[in-house]
């Protein structure tokens, strides 16, 4: 498979840092830095409720806060490490002005699209039905919709942007799509009521945004279809997003547990059949384009 424009950019760092290096650096970045942002955001959060505990930080809303809030921190260090230490310009992990705001609402119409699609074939099998939330908290929804837009585009720069691209330059793209594909479902592994076709619909998941990622070549637009996935999952239907449940939504929806391998049980849509198959669609769909795509320019 060819490489792209922010492939093709995704040169050797000066520090000859091997593609094994770099899924390293990749895993710390997502498990250190949290661990370090953790440390900044609980006391500024205890310091407009001082007599809060760790059960009450742990508590909803302020879990899943907290655990949003580390998302900026993990983005601000992609781009350090990526400018510091590879040397890399921004248009590597996949930053392009060009055309920004419609790719970037194409990218929400196709997470939105996806998860609507998914949720209709579920309640027409009868796996699934909706209610309209009687307590629709609207200021928790307008934070939720403001970080997961962070949160979505954070996963896709260091999954996608900064990981398959460094490692696609060194090993091809088919071993950089595999490798972050896998990486993306293990930073999910120990996430809630996670089974092993979850597992199995989270490595299909990173492989289908990598392919999206590859064909587009524009972090912003897969940024902006992960980000709306879970906000139409979480947010919209009030499902499960990847097993968590979230404080604040529009629709309840309940899940029949006796057709849990259908709608994912207890892990949510995610975890079911419905997603199996349709990201199966959509990887065929998707290789196909990219393919044909890049055979054309090298025509």
């Amino acid at each position: 498979m060819k490489f792209n424009e922010s492939i093709a950019l995704s040169t050797k760092s000066p520090r000859n840092i091997p593609w094994y290096g770099t899924v390293l650096i990749a895993i710390a970045i997502f498990f250190i830095v949290q661990m370090v942002a953790g440390f900044f955001i609980i006391p500024i959060l205890l310091i407009f409720n001082p007599t809060a505990t760790i059960d009450d930080l742990l508590r909803e809303p302020l879990g899943t806060l907290i655990g949003l809030l580390l998302f900026p921190f993990l983005l601000a260090t992609c781009f350090i490490v990526n400018k510091f230490v590879y040397r890399h310009p921004v248009q590597a992990l996949g930053f392009f002005k060009a055309q920004f705001i419609p790719k970037y609402l194409f990218g929400v119409l196709l997470g939105t699209g996806m998860i609507l699609i998914i949720y209709c074939i579920n309640v027409l099998f009868g796996a699934m039905h909706s209610t309209l939330n009687p307590d629709i908290q609207w200021f928790t929804i307008s934070w939720l919709i403001a970080l997961f837009m962070i949160q979505g585009l954070t996963e896709e720069v260091l999954a996608r942007g900064f990981l398959m691209n460094k490692v696609s330059h060194q090993l091809g793209v088919p071993a950089g799509i595999f490798i972050n594909a896998a990486f993306f479902s293990f930073l999910h592994f120990l996430n809630p009521n996670t089974s092993v076709l979850s597992f199995v619909n989270l490595f299909l998941a990173g492989i289908v945004f990598s392919l999206l990622f590859y064909w587009s070549d524009n972090i912003w637009l897969t940024g902006a279809a992960h980000s709306f996935w879970n906000l139409a999952l979480g947010v919209l239907l009030g499902n499960e997003v990847s097993g968590q449940p979230l404080p604040g939504t529009i629709f309840n929806s309940t899940a029949n547990m006796e057709s849990s391998l259908v709608n994912g049980g207890k892990f949510g849509l995610e975890g079911g059949l419905v997603v199996t198959v349709v990201s199966l669609i959509v990887i065929v769909v998707l290789l196909k384009l990219s393919l044909n795509k890049y055979a054309q320019k090298r025509a």
